[in-house]
């Protein structure tokens, strides 16, 4: 939605430079805030959530404004190959690993994950497209289908072995993974619609959450620091209620923090 509406009123050229430069950002940030988190020996290096999104973001834009329905058969034809990728072996240092075996060395599946939260994304995009439509229903019933898709490959991996890595798994950041989790995404997605928008169960009063999202990217870069500074203060052998209690002091000055930017309208975005 967010692209359509500058495309709309800035024309091509504009649009894709905004996007491309605020995904290559967040890729950027991501590695910014990694400095001092890469490993000194072997094929690891810090891979957060930052680059994920900047990566997929990047990926989805080549697609963006093709139909929905080839959005998401080029999504599900992304997923798919996925799949065959985690199980190509190479060799590192003459030692033979899969791809899905150096997904594990990298938070997030590293670069290689990167393409099932490529696949994910783009599916996402053709799932909430109906959402400016009048219907919703769709919404809830792809929810469903992924979830269930997702949780059936992980059992039949189990119980017979096939398809290779095809376990839930955020390390490896396995295809049952991310179809389940855009079930789960879609399904909470819709339910957010309904209960807040459908049946009004606020009377129009949500503005708790809403300072949050509005500067959504400075608080995500904002939170470790505070978690690092818990770490510096607690003692290794704190009870679990003190930090727990440090956790909700935490959560409650961001709050604070964002709500005192939202009433001064300071809103940081790239």
């Amino acid at each position: 939605m967010s692209f359509d509406r500058y495309l709309k009123r800035d024309g091509y050229v504009k649009t894709y430079t905004k996007f491309v430069v605020r995904y290559g950002a967040l890729v950027g940030f991501g590695f910014i805030g990694s400095i001092g988190s890469f490993a000194t020996e072997g094929t690891q290096f810090s891979w957060g959530v930052l680059q994920a999104i900047g990566y997929a973001g990047i990926f989805t834009l080549l697609f963006i404004i093709l139909p929905r329905i080839v959005r998401f058969i080029i999504g599900i034809g992304t997923l798919v190959a996925y799949q065959f990728i985690l199980m190509i072996t190479v060799e590192v240092e003459g030692v033979l690993y899969s791809l899905a075996d150096l997904n594990l060395l990298d938070s997030h599946g590293g670069v290689i994950g990167g393409i099932g939260y490529a696949a994910l994304l783009l599916i996402g995009t053709a799932i909430i497209d109906v959402f400016s439509e009048k219907r919703k229903l769709p919404i809830l019933i792809s929810g469903i289908v992924f979830s269930l898709v997702g949780t059936a490959i992980h059992f039949i991996w189990k119980f017979y072995g096939i398809p290779l890595y095809g376990g839930i798994s955020k390390e490896r950041m396995t295809p049952s993974y991310v179809s389940l989790t855009l079930g789960l995404g879609a399904i909470l997605f819709w339910m957010i619609w309904y209960l807040l928008d459908k049946r009004e169960i606020t009377k129009g009063k949500s503005y708790f959450l809403q300072p949050f999202g509005r500067n959504a990217f400075f608080l995500y870069i904002l939170h470790p620091l505070l978690i690092l500074l818990a770490t510096l203060y607690l003692p290794q052998n704190s009870h679990v209620a003190l930090v727990i209690f440090v956790a909700v002091m935490n959560v409650g000055v961001l709050w604070l923090l964002a709500f005192m930017m939202d009433r001064r309208e300071v809103y940081i975005v790239i």
